[in-house]
């Protein structure tokens, strides 16, 4: 079955290092995305790495946001 994200297959064996998301297959790294890329880098550059020993289960990556949702607080 081909689930898709950004309108790109999805591969089910490949993981997001970071959230455990399924990657879009063609991704040349092991992150699903540049929020998850850049949160990993924020971790293990301010020695945070631990985080990723102590989370378990699959992570909860964040939904997209509705379209009218109020974000002026973003």
């Amino acid at each position: 079955m081909d689930v898709t994200w950004s309108s790109q297959p999805i591969e089910a064996a490949r993981r997001c290092a970071h959230c455990t998301g399924a990657l879009p297959s063609g991704t040349d790294d092991d992150y699903c995305c540049a929020g998850c890329r850049t949160v990993a880098a924020l971790l293990l550059g301010g020695g945070l790495q631990r985080y990723y020993a102590l989370r378990d289960g699959v992570g909860n990556p964040v939904s997209l946001p509705r379209p009218g949702l109020d974000r002026g607080w973003l």
